[in-house]
C-alpha cells in the first residue's frame, strides 16, 4: 500500500494471541485482530496485525486502511 492511497484511523484490539507464553519476551510476537470505523461501517481485520507484547484487548492503536479496499490494513509503527 502506498501512503497516498491510505487513510489512517484508530483501530481497537478485539483479540490477542501471543507466539510463546507470555513470560517468554526475546523472541516473541503478539498478533492483534482489530476493529476500525470506515463511513460508518465497522470492519474487523481478517488477518492478525503484529502488536507490541505490551498491548491488551481494549487498546487502541494507529493503523492505515487502503482507500480502495479498507480490509486491507496495517499498523503504524
Amino acid at each position: 500500500m502506498k501512503k497516498a492511497e491510505t487513510v489512517e484511523t484508530l483501530a481497537t484490539i478485539e483479540e490477542v494471541v501471543t507466539a510463546a507464553p507470555q513470560k517468554v519476551v526475546i523472541g516473541n510476537a503478539k498478533f492483534a485482530i482489530v476493529s476500525y470505523v470506515v463511513d460508518g461501517f465497522k470492519h474487523i481485520s481478517k488477518r492478525s496485525i503484529t502488536v507490541p507484547l505490551s498491548y491488551q484487548v481494549g487498546d487502541t492503536i494507529k493503523i492505515r486502511y487502503d482507500k480502495n479496499d479498507p480490509t486491507k490494513i496495517k499498523r503504524i509503527r
